[in-house]
């Protein structure tokens, strides 16, 4: 849990995806706590990448109280939602209200805070199935110490 909250910390300390603007014709790099604050807004554009937030915050408390299942599918919804962030390419976003096709943000490529970001959810699946299997180990032992 913490290491999935320290990529996620840095993940928002980085740039996380350079854009090509189609307006000015020059490279953007967004940084990942704008497009925390900002990725909400997404599914105008119909890009839903952001929504693995909340699929990490509710996942981390189950994985806390041992709830090693929930937490586990939970975790790797919040995984395929993030990777949806690549359905970028094919769905550029509209840099102004009106929805200009000649101002636009097209994806150009994932940076080092993005990476950052899946890592942090991809710990969630991970640390769930590695406990689970721990705990199982330790429940079949105390079983057979039983019989």
């Amino acid at each position: 849990m913490v290491a999935s909250g320290v990529l996620f910390a840095v993940s928002c300390a980085l740039p996380a995806v350079v854009a090509y603007n189609t307006g000015t014709r020059e490279l953007e790099s967004m940084w990942g706590l704008s497009m925390l604050t900002d990725g909400w807004m997404g599914p105008v554009a119909n890009l839903w990448g952001w929504f693995a937030n909340p699929l990490l915050l509710l996942s981390l408390p189950l994985l806390a109280k041992g709830r090693y299942r929930w937490a586990f599918w939970l975790g790797i919804a919040a995984v395929i939602v993030g990777l949806s962030t690549f359905s970028w390419y094919t769905n550029p976003i509209p840099v102004n209200e009106g929805g200009s096709r000649s101002r636009r943000l097209e994806l150009s490529y994932p940076t080092l805070g993005f990476f950052c970001w899946m890592g942090s959810l991809v710990m969630v699946p991970a640390s769930a199935a590695l406990l689970a299997r721990k705990d199982a180990k330790v429940k079949a032992a105390a079983a057979s110490v039983v019989t």
